[in-house]
């Protein structure tokens, strides 16, 4: 039997630095959105910035697009996205 995964089976996220990389199975419920994808990896990411306001992650893929957390999560089938933090510049 062969255990080998398919690529296209796979979920590859980074975060923006490159430095954490996460690989998850592709979910096998079509409903799975990109949010429950991005709350499956945010636990092990920063919930703060160095102010201690909350970080809000999303998800661009190579090509730059955004992926919105209501988006499917089959679009990150066999690709490469990097989870991105929000900015709030200038917020206080």
């Amino acid at each position: 039997m062969n255990t080998t995964t398919l690529p296209n089976t796979r979920i590859k996220l980074r975060d923006i630095t490159g430095a954490r990389r996460f690989s998850l199975p592709l979910p096998s419920d079509p409903d799975t959105t990109v949010g429950e994808i991005i709350e499956e990896v945010a636990g092990e990411l920063s919930h703060t910035d160095s102010t201690g306001r909350g970080i809000h992650y999303t998800l661009r893929l190579d090509d730059g697009r955004k992926l919105h957390r209501s988006d499917s999560a089959s679009e990150l089938a066999g690709r490469e996205a990097t989870l991105m933090p929000n900015v709030d510049a200038g917020a206080f």
